[in-house]
Parts: structure tokens; C-alpha cells; sequence
């Protein structure tokens, strides 16, 4: 999936078509998006990948969009918390988390 999505990418920029891309670097726990996933977005609309599904996949494509919108370039890695252990959470101990790292090419 990781190097059809940066073909897509690619195919995408030879058309003049601007692009945002996340990527998962780093996960814990038993989450979806294993790192190197990767979802991408042009700016006339089309989609490519996957970061995980359900709503981390809404939340990373509603971002995405913003990119696109604003043209926004920054890079940054973002954290999301999936699961926090119920038995501990006066500790805060996170049993599940994903950091994707958004920019816009």
C-alpha cells in the first residue's frame, strides 16, 4: 500500500495537482495504522491509502483538507490517543497511540 500511495502521489504532482500526505511514524498498542501507512489527498479531491480506517481515518482526512484549503506546508507530527487503560487513569498511562506527520508537497 506504501509505494501505491506515493505512485498516486507522484501521478498527482505530473498533473499539477497539489497534494497533502500523512503518515503513520510511530504506534503503540494494537492499532490499525501500522507505521509507514499512509494516506494521501489532492486538491481537486481524490484520495489514496489508508492510516488506519474509522475515525482516526476522518479525523487525518478532515486535516488533510485543511492543508489543502489553507496551503498550509508545515510539517508536524501529531499525537492521537485511542485507548487509555481504564484501570489507571489517575496516571494517565496511554495503552494505544498513533503520530502521524503531516505536509503538503
Amino acid at each position: 500500500m506504501t509505494s501505491a500511495t506515493l505512485a498516486w502521489v507522484l501521478e498527482r504532482l505530473a498533473k499539477g495537482e497539489r497534494v497533502a500526505l500523512a503518515s503513520v511514524v510511530e504506534a503503540k498498542g494494537s492499532v490499525p495504522g501500522k507505521p509507514g501507512a499512509r494516506l494521501a489527498m489532492s486538491n481537486i479531491g481524490g484520495r489514496h491509502g489508508t492510516v488506519g480506517g474509522a475515525g482516526l481515518e476522518l479525523k487525518v482526512e478532515n486535516h488533510l483538507k485543511k492543508m489543502l484549503e489553507n496551503g498550509s506546508s508545515t510539517s508536524r507530527i501529531e499525537n492521537y490517543i485511542l485507548h487509555i487503560n481504564p484501570s489507571d487513569l489517575t496516571k494517565k498511562y496511554v495503552k494505544e497511540f498513533i503520530n502521524i506527520d503531516y505536509f503538503l508537497i
